[in-house]
């Protein structure tokens, strides 16, 4: 059994909504937690339910043996470890900031150069998951930090999962899914311009756009065999019917004035694997398109 003396002391560093969850989790689950945040009136409910406010990071280093970053970026990452200084020496540092896989390696490589031991990961669920079983987090880096903590990291979700040795493939992660989450929020903002300005009201959209996303959900798996195995049959659809109906939505926007550039993106591409001889192949195949980058002539 886990008692309160077994738990590391805990430093969360960055005090935004997914921080202060964190650091609400940690103090849940029994762990002594030190918070430090630029602005010190984030820190004021944590204080309340026991957590110990440091003025500046390397005092919150200082009282922990986990540190756990949240903060808005990496360069704001880079800012508060030459902060933190030597005092990172044999600390922990898990950090749970959204960025880059290479600038998760840059800063596992920055960290442990000052003696401490670094795991990065990534949060894909909301703030106000964070101590449920729905948050789900993953970590990649050092396997012995990961194993060291993980119950720890228990406090934050029964559902966590690590990746591997690889200090940025918990990023890789990151940025795959938000990427595809994002693009797809604006396709549908997009198409429901598109429709305003036929005018047709977002409202009366949604039954219709709800039955064309839910198709997603059972084509990614496709999608995604396609793309690993190298193999594309164009059976059920193909990059030239793809065309024509990007096409047609392409032209009504610039007909009405509406921001063309979403789908211009998805026309070139789609133009480009054309022009490369995949016409009859299924869309799948643009990840061929994508991986090569364009403009090519």
């Amino acid at each position: 059994m886990t008692t309160n003396q077994d738990l590391p002391t805990a430093a969360v560093l960055g005090l935004g909504p997914m921080g202060r969850a964190l650091a609400h989790a940690l103090l849940a689950s029994g762990h002594q937690v030190t918070v430090w945040n630029r602005s010190h009136g984030k820190a004021a409910e944590l204080a309340a339910a026991g957590a110990k406010v440091s003025d500046s990071p390397a005092d919150a280093v200082a009282d922990a043996a986990l540190v756990v970053l949240c903060l808005l970026d990496y360069q704001v990452v880079g800012d508060v470890l030459l902060a933190a200084g030597g005092a990172l020496d044999g600390r922990t540092v898990v950090n749970l900031t959204s960025g880059s896989p290479q600038a998760a390696r840059s800063t596992a490589e920055q960290v442990t150069s000052k003696g401490a031991r670094y795991l990065d990961g990534t949060i894909l669920s909301p703030a106000a998951t964070i101590g449920t079983s729905d948050a789900v987090l993953l970590y990649s880096g050092s396997s012995a930090v990961y194993e060291a903590n993980k119950v720890s990291f228990a406090a934050f979700s029964g559902s966590q999962r690590y990746l591997g040795e690889d200090a940025g493939r918990a990023a890789g992660y990151d940025v795959a899914l938000v990427g595809m989450y994002w693009t797809a929020v604006v396709g549908v903002i997009h198409g429901l311009t598109l429709g305003k300005s036929e005018g047709i009201e977002a409202a009366e959209l949604v039954a219709f756009s709800q039955g064309i996303i839910g198709l997603l959900p059972g084509y990614i798996p496709v999608l995604a065999e396609s793309i690993d195995s190298g193999i594309h049959p164009g059976d059920a659809s193909t990059l030239r019917s793809t065309a024509a109906g990007i096409e047609h939505a392409l032209h009504s926007a610039e007909q009405r004035g509406i921001d063309p550039g979403l789908l211009r993106a998805a026309a070139a591409l789609t133009r480009q694997a054309i022009r490369d001889g995949y016409g009859d192949e299924a869309v799948s195949r643009l990840s061929d398109t994508i991986r090569a980058g364009l403009p090519r002539s």
